[in-house]
């Protein structure tokens, strides 16, 4: 096996094992962690259709707890503008090139790093009603077709909306769940996946699920915090620094 190879799987067992440890760990959503990793060495037709993989083995691990939660009419919008969002985002991964995937993938992850740890709950917003809740999923699908990153933009909107935790929590899911399988979907569909790294997302679904494993019964939830923040921070650095790789290569062309 040439070296380039052992170096792909070393980058998707390293991603996965993070991300899923994080996950566990802090409830971190596992694209952010993992593209913090693949988005630099992978190309974008193989680091989206993994971290949608791996974000699909999380929330479903995850899921059981929250059965209690869900609220269709909450989650019926999001869902439906998800729907709308999936087609766009697999075009726009099928027609990107490295440089500028890499780009909009370290904006996502600088935006929602810079968010996350900035921890404010203080503003809310009232207006928009079902119509903004449709449009955030409609970016979301778009994101999640793109680089697997659905669930930000529903996370961050449902908390400027002030609702509470648990209600925040099982609407994300659902719906990161939902484009998710539509995603996966979608690929299959168009031919985004080589069947050649089939065996990739075998390696990414043990490895992720014994790692989320580990992170809930290794960290307290005294730990979780800590380690949710450095994980945060290191998304918000690795985004950084892609946005501005992926900046200057663009500008050099």
């Amino acid at each position: 096996m040439p070296p380039a190879a052992w170096l792909t799987i070393g980058a998707v067992a390293l991603g996965a094992a993070l991300a899923g440890f994080v996950e566990g760990a802090a409830e971190l959503e596992f694209p952010l962690v993992a593209m913090s990793l693949w988005a630099w060495i992978l190309p974008p037709q193989l680091a989206a259709p993994l971290a949608v993989f791996g974000a699909l083995l999380g929330q479903v691990a995850s899921l059981f707890p929250l059965r209690g939660g869900f609220d269709l009419k909450r989650v019926a919008p999001f869902v439906v503008g998800g729907a709308l969002g999936v087609p766009l985002g697999v075009f726009l991964l099928h027609n990107s090139d490295p440089a500028r995937f890499r780009l909009a993938v370290g904006a996502l992850l600088t935006l929602f790093g810079l968010y996350a740890l900035a921890g404010r709950d203080s503003a809310r917003v009232k207006a928009g009603g079902i119509g903004a809740d449709a449009f955030v999923g409609v970016v979301g699908g778009v994101l999640g077709g793109l680089s697997g990153l659905a669930a930000a933009p529903a996370a961050m909107w449902t908390r400027l909306r002030g609702w509470k935790r648990e209600p925040r929590r099982a609407t994300v899911k659902a719906f990161a769940i939902v484009v998710a399988v539509l995603t996966l979907a979608a690929y299959a569909r168009t031919g985004v996946v080589d069947p050649a790294d089939l065996r990739l997302f075998a390696l990414v679904a043990p490895v992720a699920l014994v790692a989320s494993f580990l992170g809930a019964r290794l960290v307290g939830k005294g730990g979780a915090q800590a380690v949710g923040r450095v994980a945060l921070l290191l998304t918000l650095v690795s985004g950084a620094a892609l946005l501005v790789a992926a900046g200057r290569g663009l500008w050099g062309r």
